[in-house]
């Protein structure tokens, strides 16, 4: 058979009332709220916190001085040669940044696409980003070629009030001048 399975709380109910002289610190009850009334009231409320907070920061300054000054010791540690690395390193980031902005601009520009939707394209390699410009060339509406100019002058045009009315080139100017009213 099993071995019965002791309660590990004791049962005597002394023992689970709280010892009075115990270490635990008392719970404080917290200040009751009273809601501000006055604009002296808030004005004194926000100082104190105003003024708490600065002291809490009062040596934040030290502190960056300090920090600034640790940066410049640790930089002059630095061999020549760690110098160059790090110089390099930025160089090349630099370098690969401008080098991907030109395959975008080359990718757009093979696709069909403005160089300004350049940066929409995403990929790391010119495959990449030569199927991404494709892609969206695909989706962009098709536009219709337009018609040469032709230098053929359109037939003679009428005016819109009267279609009857004569060319211009039958236009007799003496029947004009006739009309004009002399004084």
């Amino acid at each position: 058979m099993t071995d019965p399975i002791e309660d590990p709380t004791p049962a005597e109910p002394e023992t689970l009332a709280p010892q009075e002289d115990s270490q635990e610190p008392e719970k404080e009850t917290a200040p009751q709220f009273t809601p501000i009334t006055s604009q002296d009231a808030l004005d004194k409320l926000m100082g104190a916190r105003l003024a708490k907070v600065r002291a809490q920061f009062a040596g934040a300054e030290d502190w960056k001085a300090k920090a600034a000054k640790y940066d410049e010791l640790e930089d002059a540690k630095k061999t020549n040669e760690q110098r160059l690395t790090e110089r390099l390193q930025a160089l090349e980031t630099e370098n690969n940044t401008l080098k991907l902005g030109q395959m975008r601009v080359q990718a757009a520009r093979d696709a069909g696409l403005p160089p300004s939707w350049a940066k929409r394209l995403s990929g790391s390699t010119p495959e990449e980003l030569a199927a991404d410009a494709a892609d969206m060339a695909e989706d962009l509406p098709k536009s219709e070629p337009k018609t040469p100019l032709t230098q053929k002058p359109k037939e003679s045009l009428r005016g819109g009030g009267r279609p009857d009315e004569t060319r211009d080139d039958e236009i007799d100017i003496d029947k004009i001048i006739a009309k004009i009213p002399r004084r």
